[in-house]
């Protein structure tokens, strides 16, 4: 008897165990690399790696960096970090590494989590990467971000011939455009289902519903252009959609941006009368460069280019 008894404890062991593991199979599955890809290589002239500013880290310091330069660092990070990732961390991203393929042309930002990433292609040897970045931004970061404050009437270009023979690197690090007038609106479209409609027509009720938010939206857009310069215009996010008690909706939002002196207030009109909200109004005096350099004090930085009278402030990235 007893012998039975522990053979039936035995089993009701291993299906326990077996019944976890299955979970947690489902829910982190794992990623064979078997034939996985190496991310594409492209032109690309520096990497920057720096602090995600999602999640708290142990960098020497909040603005601190890597400037990579080495050709065959950049060629390996690409196939390394640029492979193909399929997980979501909804705890966050410690780091990013950004693949410039010069100081203004951003090609590609990849967001990491030291602490559960997994990599697909050479999974080892990135994660043994990305663990000696994590490393020399601790204790030996090559270089710091800093800010450089500028007024909107500032072109980019003028900024880069100032310091074009300076030796100074500096980047768009935040999007050059952020000097520009801006508005963010949102348009919500409902269709009716019905309280008793099948799965498919709720289905069907999605697909067409999204097409005409869409459709809605873009032409408030070309109304827009109609009277207004727009020299940036996102794509449509969705902030909420789904079913709403008998109707399909969809609420889709869009920023755009528009050439200094525009009148915000005459384009505000003509997206409400079209019974979009309007969400957010910026008219900024001033955006930021970002300079990369090896000095660590924030005092010595202003010294360094306090000749250039363009400057109207310098702080610590991301300030």
């Amino acid at each position: 008897m007893r012998k039975i008894l522990i053979f039936i404890i035995a089993i009701l062991i291993i299906v326990t165990v077996g019944i976890i593991y299955s979970l947690e199979f489902k829910t982190q599955p794992l990623r064979s690399t078997f034939n996985a890809k190496p991310g594409n290589v492209g032109k690309i002239e520096y990497i920057i790696v720096k602090s995600a500013f999602f999640n708290q880290t142990k960098i020497l310091k909040p603005n601190a960096a890597l400037l990579l330069t080495n050709k065959e660092e950049i060629f390996e990070d690409q196939e390394l970090f640029l492979a193909e990732q399929e997980i979501l961390h909804l705890c966050g991203y410690d780091y990013s590494i950004e693949f410039w393929k010069d100081s203004d042309s951003l090609s590609h930002r990849v967001y990491l989590n030291s602490r559960c990433e997994r990599f697909s292609y050479k999974p080892a040897k990135a994660k043994e990467r990305l663990d000696y970045y994590k490393r020399k931004l601790e204790t030996t970061p090559t270089h710091y971000i800093y800010n450089l404050k500028l007024s909107v009437l500032t072109e980019p270009s003028k900024v880069k011939a100032i310091f074009k023979n300076s030796g100074m690197k500096l980047f768009f690090i935040d999007d050059a455009t952020n000097r520009f007038p801006s508005i963010i609106f949102s348009y919500r479209h409902d269709t009716l289902v019905g309280g008793f409609a099948s799965d498919h027509s709720w289905k069907i009720a999605e697909i067409k519903n999204k097409e005409k938010s869409e459709k809605i939206i873009n032409e408030i857009v070309e109304k827009v252009k109609g009277i207004a310069c727009v020299v940036k215009q996102s794509d449509i996010f969705y902030n909420s959609y789904g079913r709403s008690d008998k109707y399909m909706t969809h609420n889709g939002q869009v920023n755009l941006k528009f050439q200094n002196g525009t009148n915000l207030t005459k384009v505000s009109d003509v997206i409400t009368k079209e019974g979009a909200v309007i969400n957010y109004v910026e008219n900024p005096e001033y955006y930021n460069i970002q300079l990369v350099d090896t000095l660590e004090n924030l005092e010595n930085v202003k010294m360094k280019v306090k000749k250039y009278k363009i400057i109207i402030d310098v702080s610590e990235y991301p300030k």
